[in-house]
């Protein structure tokens, strides 16, 4: 009789994981290909600890799943803990999603208790692709509600309208070398995404992650500086996997972007988005893609669709509140 068990993983199981997790997504028509290296660095981060937060399922022997925990503990808003995972798509239908699930949510509530912090509502959230139905049952089992709604956008890097100026900014490269500057754009981003919904303040250890960790490409983002007070008032990061590229496909995506509140509406966001479309383009690219808010406040759904991103697929974060 087969016998299925969780487990910790180690290092030797990441090529196992990151394999399922690519067929996993591939089955359910995500792009995303993840490479091992990737799968280390989220599993041993600020916001996830390989050994106590993440979880392989063995069955005879052999991974059938994995899941994991990305715990967001804040002052100012909801205490989150995201769960992360996936069951091997020739292995549905066995149970494997409820048991990584249990697990999940189970250990969720224990790093909630060890909170000091209590007094913001603590709330579990999970995400899938819209019409993943399998997921959506999972998730209606636990009593998950659909919350918030994004799209995945792309645009050809074809037809590109010309790079434009704004008056009284500068457009700069990022200050690879600059550490004081490079605070002050973590601030910056805290400040520009405090109005984002689920947007917590971002650490230091969290945003060295962010911009040095796999993938990222300063080289290819860029700063908007007022020229009245060298303040840096919006940013674009960028990142580069190439793992999902195909043989007609390059891709860039961009992870961040954010004005402060008082400079927005002058043009500086499409600016910037123009300046990086023509980088990837000389970087022999032929895509940017984005992830944005259905509901962002900022308008953002607006500006993407006038510079002619579309809509690649659709996903739903649906949150359990346990306190």
């Amino acid at each position: 009789m087969s016998t299925s068990s969780l487990r910790a993983p180690h290092v030797d199981d990441l090529a196992a994981v990151t394999e399922l997790l690519n067929r996993a997504n591939a089955s359910i028509g995500i792009p995303i290909v993840m490479d091992p290296a990737e799968l280390a660095e989220e599993w041993d981060s600020s916001l996830t600890t390989m050994t106590r937060d993440c979880r392989v399922l063995e069955e005879d022997g052999r991974i059938v799943g994995a899941t994991w925990t990305l715990f967001l503990p804040s002052d100012e808003v909801t205490q989150r803990c995201y769960v992360e995972g996936a069951v091997d798509p020739d292995m549905l239908g066995r149970g494997f999603g409820r048991q990584l699930m249990d697990w999940g949510v189970d250990h969720a509530r224990e790093l909630f208790a060890t909170l000091t912090h209590r007094n913001q509502p603590w709330s579990i959230r999970v995400q899938r692709r819209v019409d993943d139905d399998s997921r959506r049952r999972l998730m209606d089992r636990y009593g998950f509600s659909p919350i918030r709604y994004f799209d995945e956008l792309e645009r050809s890097l074809d037809d590109l309208p010309p790079v434009t100026t704004v008056p009284g900014i500068d457009f700069v490269d990022w200050p690879i070398d600059d550490p004081t500057r490079d605070e002050e754009i973590r601030s910056m981003k805290n400040a520009s995404f405090a109005d984002h919904w689920g947007s917590s303040a971002t650490s230091p250890e969290g945003w060295a992650e962010l911009t040095r960790g796999f993938g990222s490409r300063l080289d290819l983002s860029r700063l908007a500086i007022d020229t009245t007070s060298d303040r840096v008032v919006a940013f674009l990061l960028t990142k580069r996997y190439p793992a999902d590229d195909t043989e007609n496909r390059r891709s860039a995506s961009i992870d961040k972007l954010g004005t402060l509140a008082e400079f927005r509406g002058r043009g500086i966001a499409s600016a910037l988005l123009v300046d990086a479309f023509h980088r990837y383009r000389t970087e022999g690219l032929t895509h940017a893609v984005i992830d944005v808010d259905s509901d962002s406040p900022t308008g953002a759904h607006r500006l993407y669709r006038s510079l002619g991103f579309e809509t690649h697929f659709s996903t739903v974060t649906s949150e359990m509140v346990i306190s």
